[in-house]
């Protein structure tokens, strides 16, 4: 990144060439090629992490003002242009939604019975499937279970913020489905439950 209040920006070899378009089209501000101030990109951040967090709707309103704006003055083609930037933005602060109520609420144990009856117990961790067990029919089992249990659930975190992209996909599709199937979320065990049932 490079802005142009840099003091050694003039060493820099200049003209700089995007490293990608959304400058040339108006989607990003080109700290890649020195086209905006660091005061001006650092007064960005913060709504834009509120926006993420959930603790803020600072770019929908913006865009939403925008588009009224352009509908004021006629300018119907620019305020659909809007309205369409404004729709992406709702999707994708829903899925932040799911995001996060998996990551706030989905820790837990899920029984369920499958193939030929067989009844398995998943141990769901923070929206992620950390580890699936048939159900205990032995002593031994049982204490593998209650080993299983406390590696899973007692292991620390890391923040909500480094959760890996791969696992994005896993926390919104339980999340997903859990909000459809609320009789199957009914049917979850909370950790120290389903060790008491299944563990030893």
């Amino acid at each position: 990144m490079h802005f142009q209040d840099q003091a050694e920006l003039p060493v820099i070899a200049t003209p700089r060439t995007p490293g990608c378009i959304r400058h040339e089209i108006g989607r990003c501000l080109g700290p890649c090629v020195a086209a905006v101030t660091e005061q001006a990109y650092a007064a960005q951040l913060p709504m834009a992490r509120a926006f993420l967090d959930g603790t803020s709707d600072g770019p929908m309103t913006a865009l939403q003002d925008r588009m009224l704006a352009h509908s004021d003055a006629m300018a119907f083609e620019r305020a659909a242009q809007v309205r369409n930037k404004l729709h992406r933005l709702e999707l994708l602060r829903a899925q932040f939604e799911r995001l996060r109520f998996a990551v706030e609420t989905l820790t837990f144990a899920y029984p369920i019975t499958g193939y030929e009856n067989e009844t398995r117990v998943y141990l769901v961790k923070r929206g992620t499937v950390r580890a699936d067990l048939k159900v205990p029919t032995s002593r031994r089992e049982q204490e593998e279970f209650t080993e299983w249990a406390r590696r899973v659930f007692e292991a620390p975190e890391r923040p909500s913020r480094s959760i890996p992209t791969h696992e994005i996909d896993v926390l919104l599709l339980l999340s997903s489905w859990f909000q459809r199937h609320p009789d199957e979320f009914a049917r979850t065990l909370a950790p120290e439950v389903a060790v008491r049932e299944f563990g030893a």
